[in-house]
């Protein structure tokens, strides 16, 4: 086994204090020091005296004009602390800088010297230095470190290889992005600690938890069948005690019960979880669920007064017009009849109240919304919580059991916290102004999906200050309010709060309960930003860590931008939270529950969002059918835009239920569960619809459901013999059953009673010649067939523009996916 050393060299290496009143007071504008003790290292060493390159490397005593710093150089005290805990060879990579143009600060000279002087003593080292590399970053930006670690490193780390970092040497965002290198290279890494007047030592961040941050991921999701699952498989990939599992069992049955529509509570858990995840197909039982609470409340309300009308009966019919069949417009038409006082004290009533209210409207709309496989809105869902509200049993039965218990409901937020440093140069934002200048940063606006939303998410601040700095944090949290906000933020709060003496005995838990009393409930998305004292930094990132595994929030790293003009990146520090195993994981049950939306949004946020996420975020668009002129968002393996959409629309209808029974087989092969026919089945159906809703339609997302039926049902009207008709028919079946299933309009609780009665129902329409289609559509499995075969005579697929179809793209993902998880579970 190698241990990887990644050090970021300094000052400090060569024996000298990097603080700026220590710098000022030996004169040292432009890094004269730095260069005369370069220099002398150089001299020392072509001079060929080990013992004298030892002096100055590992004890740091220079004796010189500039002084020495009265400690031992963190690279010396860094591999002091490897050879404390043992293990075998060590290679050590320098970490240095040179930016164009060159800047005094740049330390590419130093870790030159170093690796030479290293290389000089080797015998002399507490430790077996076998290799000395030199990675030479083009700046201070996360991607010009983990170019140059990933170029120094190369594909040499094996299995077993074990990585560690040097904290509080170097700019702190040197150390945080040679973190992330390290986890990319798939190592286990440590940090070596540097701690003010004690020993280095080695700590491995991951540990003492004392929580399984993929259960908090999955609860947060409310992803309780997964979860399930995982706790149920041998051996269990999660654990839970008994009573824990007995709960959360319990929940995954509840989803079943809920596609069965055997409870309004089933109904209403169902579309809590899905409008938590805020998929695609979140609004299917949303209407569904309309019906059965109002009909509950109308129950409880005849009993107690047996005049009590049922208005959405009695809205079917009224007024001598066509029958309103859908439930949104018997709602509308209601709401009409009560905006001109004609309903009378019926009005009045609770059921009434609640279902003619703006946050029924927007449940219904979401609803409506699931026929296009279109994602609620983020202004959407505080409507949609509403029309839910009531008695949160989830959250006092996970509680009970000592499982996190996320609130459900609160806005779309984000909490950020930096600590201040002394006031920079006059004309520099400070570091909130840049985090609003740039909204917030792309990845945490793809985690929660708000790129083109106005006014979507909240902002809560902290700004720490530390000594000398407090008055900077008040000063940094005032300035947030003088800047114009992003379009994407609704509401910013901003605090400000002093760290205590981080030397002093409990000052590191003093700070991580300040920063957790600030954190929101309902936060969505942690942002740390690494400024200030280097040794503030590290309890800080400790108490974001914890917070994070406790409530299954990612945890994203804010670089400091270094170049002027250029916005400053994002990105997920995925080992803060445990890894992003959690995340992975979370992907890998949305994938296979073609759960596309959440899955790349859970992708967003993770190591592998630039590749693998991106990949499944155009899986997701090219499922869901939308923006089909687009020349981007879609996988380079389908078929390009065409003038007519159908190649991408309607072109597309086979290889999308394709998928969807290539998903059903999968359930089946595990053993599938009547919610899985429910939902499957109301899956192809929706894969047709968008297929052909998106032909003619210049509004993406838009449904064209007449066309659709009326398309159909003319061709299904011709010869019997005639293979089209058959077609045509089996794909009204489909849409007919997905009608009558149970979590839709449908009374019966079991999805292939659905089938069998939808088939029987149309069969009896078209007459003696559709007998042979009851005895063939007998189950959801057996209709996912047919619907394969009619879709792809009815629109034959090309297979000659169509290189590789969406089980191919959904099979990459999930292979991959498995691979990410094998090499963090390895």
């Amino acid at each position: 086994m190698v241990t990887w050393l990644v050090h970021p060299v300094g000052e400090a290496d060569l024996g000298l204090d990097s603080r700026p009143d220590a710098r000022a007071a030996r004169g040292d504008r432009d890094g004269e020091s730095v260069a005369s003790r370069v220099a002398r290292l150089h001299q020392v060493i072509a001079g060929g005296a080990p013992a004298e390159v030892t002096r100055l490397l590992v004890e740091g005593a220079w004796h010189d004009e500039s002084g020495d710093a009265g400690r031992r150089p963190p690279l010396a005290a860094a591999l002091d602390a490897l050879g404390s805990a043992g293990g075998g060879p060590v290679t050590l990579v320098l970490l240095g800088t040179q930016q164009s143009p060159p800047h005094p600060r740049d330390t590419h000279a130093v870790a030159q010297v170093l690796a030479e002087a290293v290389r000089a003593c080797t015998p002399m080292l507490p430790v077996d230095v076998g290799q000395v590399r030199v990675a030479v970053a083009s700046g201070q930006t996360e991607s010009a470190v983990i170019e140059a670690l990933h170029t120094a490193m190369a594909h040499d780390p094996q299995p077993g290889d074990v990585g560690a970092v040097t904290w509080a040497s170097g700019p702190s965002a040197l150390a945080l992005a040679a973190v992330t290198a390290v986890v990319q290279a798939g190592l286990r890494w440590s940090l070596v600690e540097l701690p003010a007047g004690r020993p280095a030592r080695l700590v491995d961040p991951l540990d003492q938890l004392g929580v399984d941050p993929v259960v908090a991921l999955l609860v947060r999701w409310r992803m309780f069948p997964a979860l399930a699952a995982l706790t149920s498989s041998e051996p269990p990939l999660v654990r839970l005690d008994a009573v824990q599992r007995q709960v959360v069992d319990g929940m995954a049955q509840r989803w079943h019960d809920g596609y069965q529509a055997l409870s309004a509570s089933a109904l209403r858990g169902l579309v809590l979880d899905a409008l938590v995840r805020r998929d695609g197909t979140a609004g299917v039982a949303a209407r569904r669920y309309v019906e059965a609470r109002y009909a509950q409340m109308h129950a409880a309300e005849r009993a107690a007064d047996g005049a009590a009308r049922d208005l959405l009966a009695w809205a079917e019919n009224a007024g001598g017009e066509k029958p309103r069949r859908t439930l949104g417009h018997r709602v509308e038409y209601l709401r009409s009849r009560a905006a001109a006082d004609a309903l009378g004290p019926e009005a009045q009533r609770p059921s009434a109240l609640w279902l003619l209210d703006k946050p029924v409207q927007e449940l219904i709309e979401i609803g409506k919304a699931s026929h296009s496989l279109s994602p609620p809105r983020p202004n959407q869902l505080q409507h949609a919580y509403r029309a839910l509200a009531g008695d949160d049993e989830d959250t006092t039965a996970l509680h009970r059991v000592g499982l996190p218990s996320v609130p459900v409901g609160s806005p779309l937020s984000v909490f950020a916290v930096w600590i201040a440093g002394l006031s920079g140069a006059a004309n520099r934002p400070s570091v909130g102004q840049q985090l609003l200048a740039d909204g917030l940063g792309g990845l945490v606006r793809d985690h929660l999906d708000v790129d083109g939303h106005e006014r979507a998410v909240d902002l809560h601040a902290l700004v720490l200050g530390i000594g000398d700095s407090v008055g900077e944090a008040e000063k940094q949290r005032q300035e947030l309010f003088a800047v114009p906000k992003p379009s994407v933020l609704a509401h910013l709060r901003a605090d400000h709060a002093a760290l205590p003496d981080l030397s002093l005995p409990g000052a590191n838990d003093a700070a991580a309960h300040i920063v957790a009393s600030h954190v929101p409930p309902g936060a969505d998305a942690l942002v740390l930003v690494p400024t200030g004292r280097k040794d503030a930094v590290l309890p800080l990132v400790r108490a974001l860590r914890r917070i994070g595994a406790e409530r299954g929030i990612p945890l994203f790293l804010r670089e400091m931008s270094t170049t002027p003009g250029r916005p400053a990146g994002v990105h997920l520090w995925p080992a803060l939270v445990g890894g992003d195993l959690p995340l992975l994981v979370a992907a890998r049950e949305s994938v296979h529950a073609l759960e596309l939306d959440a899955a790349w949004r859970l992708l967003a946020a993770t190591s592998v969002a630039s590749t693998l996420g991106a990949r499944c975020h155009r899986l997701a668009t090219a499922f869901a059918c939308r923006a089909p002129d687009s020349a981007q968002g879609w996988p380079a393996e389908l078929p390009a835009p065409s003038p007519d959409r159908r190649d991408r629309t309607v072109g597309m209808m086979a290889d999308r239920l394709r998928l969807v029974r290539h998903a059903h087989q999968a359930v089946v092969a595990h053993g599938a569960a009547a919610g899985d026919d429910v939902r499957l089945l109301v899956l192809g159906a929706c894969a047709v619809e968008v297929s052909v809703g998106q032909v003619d339609n210049d509004v993406p997302g838009r449904r064209a459901q007449p066309n659709f039926r009326d398309g159909l049902e003319r061709i299904a009207a011709g010869a019997p013999r005639n293979r089209a008709t058959q077609a045509a028919r089996v794909l009204l079946v489909l849409n007919e059953a997905r009608d009558r299933a149970p979590v839709t309009h449908g009374q019966h609780p079991d999805p292939n009673a659905a089938v069998q009665r939808a088939t029987a129902d149309l069969a009896a329409k078209w007459g003696e010649s559709a007998r042979a289609l009851r005895a063939r559509l007998v189950d959801v499995a057996t209709l996912l067939d047919a619907a394969v075969d009619a879709a792809e005579h009815l629109h034959p697929t090309r297979h000659d523009i169509l290189a590789a179809g969406l089980i191919y793209q959904h099979e990459l993902v999930a292979t991959n996916l498995a691979a990410e998880i094998f090499r963090r579970q390895r």
